[in-house]
């Protein structure tokens, strides 16, 4: 991925996926991971504790995805 496409849910799920089960400490360095740190932080702490948590199903990071940027959501969460 080139760059990070919030209107593509599935697509973001997939990055999200992939960063919540990428057993490497240098998950956070992903390019996508990275420009969402930038976009919306608070998302990548969530993230974060899924991977403490063990959290390996993808529909349960796919329904917080849609929570945080679905249609219904109308913005991308504010930087804290």
């Amino acid at each position: 991925m080139d760059f990070l496409n919030l209107d593509d849910l599935d697509s973001l799920t997939d990055v999200c996926f992939g960063f919540v089960t990428d057993p490497s400490p240098r998950r956070g360095q992903r390019l996508a991971i990275v420009e969402l740190q930038d976009v919306a932080p608070g998302v990548v702490d969530v993230l974060e504790a899924m991977v403490l948590d063990g959290v390996e199903d993808r529909p349960e990071i796919a329904q917080y995805v849609q929570y945080v940027f679905g249609s219904s959501s109308g913005n991308v969460p504010a930087r804290t």
